[in-house]
């Protein structure tokens, strides 16, 4: 688990995808489905008065979850620029619309840069 909020090292391809893809759940679905179910329980329990604070829950734990996200998925995208053989500063382009969509999806497909043996 520590090698996911590491910078450190290389990262394959697999390990790139499977954090991008627990990244996309922990951002999207996650959330939405906690809403769902507060605002069931609310609706349930006849307290519709309280509906605010079951949105400042999801509020917050979207948040929480958000900055979780993007830390995990950046130290993989570092640590795949590594293992890519490119310079990690390019992850800097992360801030620049449309480009971060490009680069992060080449990333994930280009080769490393150090084969890897099977044992």
């Amino acid at each position: 688990m520590l090698k996911y909020i590491s910078f450190y090292g290389k990262a394959p391809r697999t390990e790139y995808w499977c954090v991008g893809l627990i990244s996309f759940v922990l951002l999207f679905p996650a959330p939405f489905t906690l809403g769902i179910v507060l605002l069931s329980l609310l609706l349930e329990n006849n307290e519709l008065e309280s509906i605010h604070y079951a949105v400042d829950i999801v509020k917050y734990v979207t948040a929480v979850l958000s900055l979780l996200a993007v830390f995990l998925f950046l130290s993989t995208s570092v640590r795949r620029c590594r293992d890519a053989g490119k310079n990690p500063w390019w992850m800097l382009l992360l801030i620049v619309p449309f480009v971060n969509i490009v680069l992060l999806i080449l990333l994930g497909f280009l080769k490393s840069s150090t084969p890897r043996t099977n044992m």
